[in-house]
């Protein structure tokens, strides 16, 4: 298992929702899309390779851990 992956690529932008059943949407938020890995001890990076690792030390830390785990995700906040 690989230290670290990129994070999941951007979804395209698009003008309106596509049409038919069996669709889900979820409203955007502005947020960071991150990779944690216990190989790497808990490192946690973004999509450009910045460490966020002393920004989520609890989540690091515990990640740290934990066996073989890649942990793919986003901390994401509401704009107002």
């Amino acid at each position: 298992m690989p230290d670290f992956v990129a994070p999941a690529s951007f979804a395209p932008s698009v003008d309106r929702p596509p049409d038919g059943e069996g669709w889900c949407h979820e409203i955007k938020f502005d947020g960071y899309a991150c990779n944690c890995g216990s190989r790497a001890g808990g490192h946690v990076e973004d999509r450009k390779g910045l460490d966020w690792t002393d920004k989520f030390k609890t989540i690091a830390k515990e990640a740290g851990a934990l066996p073989d785990v890649l942990i793919d995700g986003e901390n994401r906040r509401a704009r107002s």
